[in-house]
């Protein structure tokens, strides 16, 4: 099956076939094969994918008939030449740029500086210059490598450096604008290597499940993570042996978050980092093949442009505060839906992670040293759970504000029910990410209370709750402790034993943090609400 279609921010028409499921181990697990038209005249188009799908069908029809009988390097040449014909980097280069007569020039100097210093290697014998790209050869083709003192070797590398002569001669005439038909480019195999069965890589997917079972994580970092590599395999034309991906396939997938899913640079280079991380451990462990290297390392965008992008938050100010937590909006919740009303009322006095106040179990409301407090020590013990760091592992006093407006009387009416989590409300089908509804219905509350400011968001509640404890002049470690950050100096780090912490001395420091006109407004429109009766 073939398509044409015109991908999204691309000038030119595209065209598509499928590989047909049992020939994909010819092309290296690829499911799809793309070949930019150069035009975006669909009439021409279409004339020049019917011509495409001609010779791509010759191609399956050959494989198909004699791909079984056909030695390695037959059917690697076979392909070979395909490709160089079909995935010609430099015209898909050519029709999605368009450069003016100046940048032209310029691509016509930089490539004949390439030619001469090709000439010049050639010329000197200077076969390690090219040394890494004849090892990557002999791998993607399936030969074992060759010693590079080898005669074999050295021959390679001469048929290597003659082959990028004679392309970028080409280059040098088409970025002229002077095309001409020109015998095959691809390199043969190398003199005196026999054709031994290729070499079997293990396929990207074989490896993501043996590098989480390695690399274990916590089970909302598991799923995500897992999507974000199969979206990696759709963006290079589906899985592969992973010793056969390469540098151009990182860049594709980098350009595709940028330009066609539009993710921001900081969303880029977290998902290239875990896709780093996945390679170094499958270079270390050698499934890449001797010589082989992380093909992602160095594409991550800079970080400093990535923190320039970062979203960034800004505490509510007291008035935004009264307007949104007093909203009749905000005041229904407590009856309609009481995991949004003491959600959010917890964020805000005890200055937590949205998501460690909705996994809140029953078993964690407990009164320790006759304080009622609650337990953030052991989220990620549980399915449904998580924790982002070993500094969240904290016990924190329930503070008087949510005393006085019914928190415990909310818990005890939950255990009466029989359930085992304080908000059975929230969904348990997205491990870790219970709250994701609830913070989209903040954002819509605090839209409907007329604040537009992208900057506030319901994990603003945090910044502003740390803040105040910090100008009520609650100690430094103290604030570590209830917010559950890890401790900012080495004294504390290493000394401090936050176990042995009295709870009173934490109580101390939560009860500087204060929202009395919250309470009060909150007080005054709850007196009569029984959760008993629900």
């Amino acid at each position: 099956m073939a398509t044409l279609f015109l991908p999204r921010n691309r000038p030119s028409y595209y065209h598509r076939a499928v590989v047909p499921r049992r020939l994909r181990r010819y092309f290296k697990g690829r499911q799809q094969l793309w070949r930019s038209l150069s035009t975006n005249d669909k009439d021409e188009a279409t004339l020049k994918s019917a011509q495409w799908q001609a010779r791509i069908q010759r191609v399956f029809l050959t494989l198909k008939k004699h791909g079984a009988r056909m030695t390695p390097v037959e059917i690697e040449t076979l392909i070979a030449h395909w490709m160089d014909g079909e995935l010609e980097k430099s015209e898909d280069y050519r029709a999605v740029h368009r450069l003016d007569a100046d940048q032209r020039e310029i691509m016509v100097d930089e490539t004949i500086e390439r030619l001469e210093e090709t000439e010049e290697t050639l010329a000197d014998n200077r076969y390690d210059r090219v040394a890494g790209e004849a090892d990557r050869l002999l791998q993607a083709a399936g030969f074992p490598l060759l010693k590079h003192d080898s005669l074999d070797f050295k021959r390679l590398c001469r048929r290597l450096l003659l082959s990028k002569q004679k392309m970028l001669g080409i280059e040098i005439e088409r970025w002229q604008g002077v095309y001409k038909d020109h015998p095959s480019r691809v390199t043969a195999a190398p003199a005196g290597v026999s054709a031994p069965p290729l070499k079997k890589s293990p396929l990207f997917s074989e490896m993501v499940e043996k590098y989480l079972v390695e690399n274990p994580r916590a089970h909302r970092m598991t799923l995500p993570l897992q999507e974000e590599y199969k979206r990696f395999l759709d963006s290079i034309g589906g899985d592969r042996p992973i010793a056969s991906i390469k540098r151009e396939d990182g860049r594709l997938y980098k350009e595709q978050m940028l330009h066609e899913r539009r993710l921001s640079p900081v969303t880029v280079t977290k998902h290239l980092s875990g896709l780093s991380g996945l390679f170094r451990w499958a270079e270390r462990q050698g499934y890449l093949g001797d010589g082989g290297v992380n093909p992602i390392r160095g594409l991550a965008p800079d970080n400093k442009q990535a923190r320039k992008h970062a979203k960034q938050r800004r505490p509510f100010t007291d008035g935004e505060l009264l307007t949104v937590f007093g909203s009749r909006e905000f005041i229904r919740q407590r009856e309609k839906h009481p995991e949004r009303y003491w959600v959010s009322l917890i964020c805000l006095f005890t200055a937590c992670r949205r998501e460690e106040a909705g996994q809140l179990a029953l078993a964690d409301v407990q009164e320790v040293e006759g304080i009622p407090s609650l337990s953030l020590a052991n989220l990620d013990d549980t399915e449904e759970g998580s924790r982002k760091n070993d500094g969240s592992r904290r016990r924190v006093p329930i503070h008087s504000s949510l005393i006085e407006l019914g928190f415990l009387d909310y818990v005890q009416s939950v255990r009466k029910k029989k359930h085992t989590r304080v908000f059975p409300q929230l969904p348990v089908h997205r491990p870790g990410k219970l709250t994701t509804g609830l913070g989209q219905w903040f954002s819509r509350l605090v839209t409907k209370a007329g604040i537009t400011d992208p900057a506030v968001v319901m994990h603003s509640l945090r910044h502003g709750g740390i803040h105040k404890l910090h100008v009520a002049g609650c100690p430094q470690d103290i604030c570590e402790m209830l917010t559950g950050h890890t401790a900012s100096s080495v004294h504390n780090r290493v000394y401090g034993h936050r176990e042995l912490t009295p709870l009173s001395l934490l109580r101390e420091g939560l009860e500087r943090l204060r929202y009395d006109d919250v309470v009060r407004v909150l007080g005054d429109s709850s007196k009569e609400v029984q959760y008993g009766s629900r």
